[in-house]
């Protein structure tokens, strides 16, 4: 037959042209139909394939309706290539895509199905990529192979194939290459690629793990198999220049995961390239941007694939990451155009778009082991024990011995949540078995803290072992109303259960004396650790010889207290807010005894407490000029009247805000503004005034100097970092300028104080017979988290007994 002319012109439509009026424009309808039907003889006329395909018989299996369907077929092991002269190039091309729908499977093995709806089925196809005209002589077989009688498994015979097709104009094939998706799964064998028909149940079992996939946008991806193919390969056959050998994937539903994550990759091949596909170093840079894992313009939950980008690591709750690939080589694009930047290995040796993705990995079941053990003030790995305790053989042994039954306690914790079998990298799976594994390790005795680790391909626990749970305090306290005084505390960690704390701390001064008894137990923490509860058990009970209470008497009470509370507490980490609630049960007891009478005054009954504190810290960029710290607080009290004499409400509010800002950090200097508000209703109990003076509002004051039912208050600080003037009077050993660490956090504060208190019943502050209160004063502070800390200075209030103002001074060391 001769080779058919194929020019780039427009197809015929088939319409045939309206009859006009019988004017000039009518007698040039014969003539036009003359010219109409010449041009469908010259550029669009029927074309002949014939060619022989060797047929087999026997069992195959392929996908009908979404539904696997295994049946007895003609098959050919070798498809039909349309490249024999008679067709052009470009329509030979997209004719093998259309036989894409015969495909099949035997015995693993991919095969293409001769069925007796090949013909319609052919024909549906062709129509659907558009090269073949919707009317005239379409796309037929022209003859079918008959079923043998009996069939028999293995009977073969050559079977003469044709197919005449009337061609629509085809596209050049470089304006529409082809793209190749591979997936990088370091488990395919090597020298091996494993194709993923996309027309298969396993894609659509793919979409079915993203609910973002609609099912027009998956009937859009199952169209791409006419410009694009899947593959699955071992990073490791991908060598530039060599190609590996192709077959079908068999039982491609393992690879679920990773396709899913290609059809996300094809939907925005699609959207990225537009119909001609045409490469640009733009085209790539865009699609990368949309498939790359964790960027900004890619598609939500892209990161949840891999665990290399940081977003995976911080919502696992994972310090580090430790595998073998960048993530910015998770995505690569390419395309066989030298000079370009897109380079990359391909399965295929065809001109076209290459995307590889991945490696994708098999997570393994979780490691967990004791790494390192809490000593006294530092914590020390577990290989240097031997060192540690060369000394000491005895007490060496027993920590080995101790370690090793806790090697094997979270070995079984780690190994309680892993999956059945092995499971591709998913976020929302594996951050759910990683949260409950590290549950179950807190759970454990002995265990301080645990870190975990994401290496390559599972997730390994770092436990420290705390040996020994007592420990001990003793330091030093001062402050001009007690005068000199000492304090101890003693705590035990894991005495009834795994995270438990029992703490008994004494104060005993020249004039005060307490104590307290604290069991702490936790209650439960949800799976992302962002709430936690908590279950209090406190005895308490002292004595303060100077106890002021300003608006009940001049003079300083003796007062005895004494109370029990059952307290719940819960705990709400939020992305920039955190809340803590605290619901109490109390049983309080207050005896003041005046120095002047004998006796004392009793009050004593059953107190509700409910606290709440919102704090909430702003997102700040790296170079902004300051940083945030916001804080809301309020107290409700109700004591009814079992116990009370009279029952009776007290209810507080405060807010702080407090801006840092100078220095690198921004840590140089602050500015705080502070305000409170209190009222009390019913006949509250005197030892439960809101009292004035000191640390309890305006340090002009003496403590408790003023009291009453209802307050407002607010205090302006400026605080100035002394560790830069510091640090020029000290030096390390190197010579360079450094601050002890006695002397690290001093601040020099500057602060207005202003409020006003009544005493009468109700919230009557703005009252005419409210007092008015102010105080001035500068202070040098320090605070540090173990509870030390030191407060110096001096402040006025023209309000206060003292004229000349009042110099305070408190210091709690620890040893």
């Amino acid at each position: 037959m001769p080779r058919s002319r194929h020019p780039a012109a427009e197809p015929r439509t088939g319409r045939t042209p309206a009859p006009g009026r019988p004017n000039a424009r009518a007698r040039l309808g014969p003539l036009l139909l003359v010219g109409l039907w010449l041009a469908t003889a010259l550029y669009a006329e029927v074309l002949t394939y014939r060619g022989t395909l060797t047929l087999e018989w026997g069992r195959v299996e392929f996908v009908e309706n979404g539904a696997p369907v295994s049946e007895d077929s003609w098959f050919t092991r070798t498809p039909p290539t349309f490249a024999d002269g008679a067709l052009p190039a470009p329509l030979a091309a997209q004719l093998r895509d259309c036989f894409e729908v015969a495909a099949a499977t035997t015995q693993g093995s991919r095969v293409w199905r001769i069925h007796p709806d090949l013909s319609s089925a052919l024909r549906k196809r062709a129509l659907e990529l558009g090269c073949v005209q919707p009317g005239g002589v379409e796309l037929a077989l022209t003859n079918s192979p008959p079923a043998p009688e009996p069939p028999t498994a293995g009977t073969t015979m050559n079977w003469p194939f044709r197919l005449r097709c009337e061609p629509a104009v085809i596209p050049p094939v470089h304006s529409q290459p082809p793209l190749e998706l591979v997936l990088l799964v370091d488990e395919i064998p090597a020298g091996e690629a494993w194709e993923i028909p996309l027309a298969t149940a396993a894609v659509v079992a793919a979409a079915d793990t993203d609910s973002s996939f609609t099912a027009a946008e998956l009937e859009r991806v199952q169209n791409c198999p006419t410009w694009a193919r899947l593959f699955v390969v071992a990073r490791t056959t991908l060598r530039e220049g060599s190609f590996p050998t192709v077959r079908l994937a068999p039982a491609p539903e393992r690879f679920a995961r990773p396709v899913a994550y290609a059809l996300h990759a094809l939907r925005a091949a699609a959207e990225t390239l537009g119909p001609e596909r045409a490469f640009t170093d733009d085209h790539g840079t865009a699609l990368r941007r949309a498939i790359a894992p964790g960027g900004p313009d890619a598609f939500p939950g892209s990161h949840r694939w891999f665990p290399e980008p940081d977003r995976s690591r911080n919502e696992l709750g994972v310090p580090e990451v430790e595998t073998d690939t960048a993530p910015n080589e998770l995505v690569r694009i390419s395309y066989p155009d030298t000079g370009t930047q897109f380079t990359v290995a391909r399965v295929l040796p065809v001109d076209g778009w290459v995307v590889r993705l991945g490696p994708f990995r098999r997570v393994q079941t979780a490691t967990a082991h004791v790494a390192f053990v809490a000593g006294k003030g530092q914590t020390h790995p577990v290989a240097d024990l031997p060192a540690l305790l060369a000394d000491r053989p005895e007490e060496l042994q027993r920590y080995q011995s101790a370690i090793t039954a806790l090697d094997r306690r979270l070995a079984s914790a780690a190994a309680a949540e892993a999956p059945a079998t092995p499971e591709f990298f998913w976020l929302p799976t594996i951050a759910h078995q990683h949260a409950e594994s590290v549950r179950e390790i807190e759970r454990l005795r002995f265990v301080a803290t645990t870190t975990a680790t994401f290496r390559d391909n599972r997730i390994e626990y770092a436990a420290t072992f705390a040996p020994a749970p007592l420990s001990a305090k003793l330091g030093a306290t001062y402050n001009p109303e007690h005068q000199l005084g000492a304090n101890t505390e003693v705590s035990w960690a894991g005495l009834l259960s795994a995270g438990d704390t029992f703490t008994l701390s004494a104060t005993f001064a020249h004039h005060a004396a307490d104590g307290s008894l604290r069991y702490s137990r936790p209650l439960g923490r949800s799976l992302d650790r962002k709430t936690t509860h908590a279950l209090e058990l406190t005895a308490e009970g002292g004595q303060d010889d100077r106890f002021r209470l300003g608006g009940l008497s001049a003079e300083a009470f003796r007062h005895h207290v004494k109370s029990a509370a059952l307290e719940h507490v819960l705990t709400r980490e939020f992305p920039r807010w955190t809340l803590t609630l605290r619901h109490a049960v109390l049983v309080e007891s207050h005896r003041l005894t005046a120095p002047d009478s004998a006796a004392p005054l009793r009050e004593s009954g059953l107190l509700l407490r409910q606290k709440q504190e919102w704090r909430w810290r702003p997102a700040a960029a790296p170079t902004a000029p300051a940083l945030w710290d916001h804080t809301v607080h309020a107290t409700i009290e109700y004591g009814p009247r079992s116990g009370w004499d009279h029952a009776f409400g007290r209810c507080e509010l405060g807010a702080a805000t407090t801006v840092g800002f100078g220095g690198a950090n921004r840590d140089a200097m602050y500015l705080r503004l502070l305000a409170s508000t209190g009222f009390a209703t019913g006949t509250p109990p005197a030892a439960l005034a809101f009292r004035c003076g000191d640390a309890d509002r305006f340090f002009g004051l003496e403590p408790g100097e003023f009291s009453g039912r209802s307050y407002v208050y607010s205090r302006l600080e400026y605080g100035y970092s002394l560790a830069r003037p510091l640090g020029r009077l000290f030096k390390n050993s190197a010579g360079e300028p450094a601050v002890p660490d006695v002397l690290s956090g001093l601040h020099l504060v500057a602060l207005a104080e202003a409020g006003r208190l009544a005493t009468a019943r109700g919230y009557h502050v703005w009252r005419a017979d409210a007092e008015s209160l102010s105080s001035l004063g500068v202070l040098l502070e320090k605070a540090s988290p173990d509870g030390t800390g030191l407060r110096l200075g001096y402040a006025w209030s023209p309000e206060g007994r003292r004229d000349r103002g009042r110099f305070f001074t408190s210091l709690r060391l620890s040893f």
